[in-house]
């Protein structure tokens, strides 16, 4: 049904060329930041989210998220299920704007070609379980690069993996992150499902090498992280940290709550190869 982007190509070419990629940072702690609340700022604040996004793609991020995860639950809502700028229910119009949001600030960076949209989904979001559906209602017209499907339990539901499953054969790549460490047979489960990536996220970065260190012992697969900032941390910390990490097997690195783009343009600068536009 999709087919990887020329945009994920290129990604995909980093990671077997050794290289590393860089993800953006916490996108709702920046939003919150401005006083904007997600994730209905996606359809509220829309040049807010827009100008995170672009802030992001501008510190040399590879892979903008489109911090999705949990909007899905608001289609059991009453606001979800109103009509919406297009007369779709909301939570679809809110939902197809976030890809959209994300193109824009990748464009408005001048990163178009080097820089991916990733949909972001978890655990909770009802709708996995009617994956198909959700692919066809939400991107057919304009699929993401890629779905990360992130803060996940250390055992993953039936559910979560049938809809892994039902994603990458759809033909889009698909990234998992864990929230805290691992063990060999949840990792085998998530590979089994079809993702090409496993990373973890939302955790102190003082567990980020131990962590990632751990995972790479039970995989083959590109590993990655995006730790959360419990303290503040200058720009030029985080970019040292991240080297430490790079060293303990991460290969894609990133931020969760607290990670602005000064810290992204920090690991831009110390961990990973320049972009490159595809040719």
């Amino acid at each position: 049904m999709f087919g990887h982007s020329t945009t994920y190509r290129r990604i995909a070419g980093l990671l077997a060329d050794g290289g590393g990629v860089v993800l953006d940072g916490g996108v709702a702690s920046e939003l919150a930041r401005g006083h904007a609340r997600s994730p209905w700022a996606i359809y509220d604040e829309t040049s807010s989210v827009l100008d995170v996004h672009r802030r992001y793609a501008s510190a040399g991020c590879d892979v903008i998220s489109t911090n999705t995860w949990g909007l899905l639950t608001s289609a059991e809502t009453d606001r979800g299920r109103r009509p919406g700028r297009t007369g779709l229910p909301a939570w679809t119009v809110a939902t197809r704007d976030a890809v959209s949001l994300a193109r824009r600030g990748i464009a408005e960076a001048g990163r178009t070609g080097e820089c991916a949209v990733a949909f972001s989904l978890n655990d909770a979001d009802p709708l996995l379980v009617g994956t198909q559906h959700l692919l066809a209602l939400l991107w057919t017209a304009d699929p993401p690069d890629l779905a990360l499907v992130e803060t996940l339990p250390s055992e993953p539901s039936a559910s979560l993996l049938g809809a892994i499953t039902a994603i990458a054969d759809a033909g889009l790549p698909v990234w998992t992150s864990f929230k805290g460490a691992v063990g060999a047979a949840a990792l085998a489960r998530v590979e089994d499902a079809g993702i090409s990536a496993v990373l973890v996220n939302c955790v102190p970065r003082e567990a980020i090498a131990a962590t990632v260190a751990g995972m790479a012992t039970h995989t083959t697969l590109p590993v990655g992280c995006y730790p959360r900032l419990d303290h503040p941390c200058r720009p030029e910390a985080y970019g040292e940290e991240a080297l430490e990490w790079r060293a303990a097997g991460a290969r894609i690195i990133g931020g969760c709550c607290g990670v602005g783009p000064d810290h992204i343009a920090a690991v831009r600068q110390r961990v990973a190869q320049p972009a490159a536009a595809p040719s």
